[in-house]
């Protein structure tokens, strides 16, 4: 499988109306996201236990992207986030993107994710997009050693093969959607 081309840092890829996706999400309780994060595969060190995750797709192969499977939440939400990547697939001029990761990161106010490059073979075959449904002015995205704000519902491919890390120094929860694509 070939690499795709990374962004410097992130590329911008427009704004989007996620008040459907932040409305169904605010419906979750504690519970269910702390059901979801127990059984996540990703449970890696610079979570420290700040982030939880709902998993709707995700990589069973870290050597070749196109080796993924869906779990049964995927079907439930489909329908509102798919018409979201589609149209973010047109920004790539992929007529048959595939979507091997697909999931909901919650980082908990006051909290952070230490910094990390996404190490794996199958980082380098997909692009990596952030969808911001709850986030506040005090969150910070950093790649390399930048800081920058993703606002709400503004998506962004960024380059996950870098140093990055997030700060939440704000008094409310951050929830991205964030999930990879490549061309069929």
């Amino acid at each position: 499988m070939n690499h795709v081309q990374k962004p410097e840092k992130f590329k911008d890829l427009g704004h989007f109306d996620v008040s459907e996706i932040a409305k169904r999400l605010g419906l979750l309780s504690d519970v269910a996201w702390a059901r979801e994060d127990e059984v996540k595969p990703n449970k890696f060190d610079c979570f420290k236990g700040n982030t939880k995750h709902i998993i709707l797709k995700f990589p069973d192969n870290h050597e070749d992207v196109r080796s993924f499977y869906e779990t049964p939440g995927w079907r439930i939400w489909q329908p509102v986030l798919q018409p979201m990547m589609d149209q973010i697939a047109q920004e790539y001029g992929y007529k048959t993107p595939i979507y091997s990761k697909a999931m909901f990161a919650r980082l908990e106010a006051g909290k952070s994710i230490a910094a990390h490059i996404d190490q794996a073979e199958i980082n380098h075959q997909c692009h990596k997009i952030h969808v911001p449904i709850y986030t506040n002015p005090e969150v910070r995205f950093f790649i390399e050693d930048q800081g920058f704000h993703f606002g709400l519902g503004h998506a962004h491919e960024v380059n996950n093969v870098v140093p990055h890390w997030v700060s939440n120094e704000g008094d409310e929860d951050r929830i991205h959607f964030i999930f990879e694509l490549y061309e069929g």
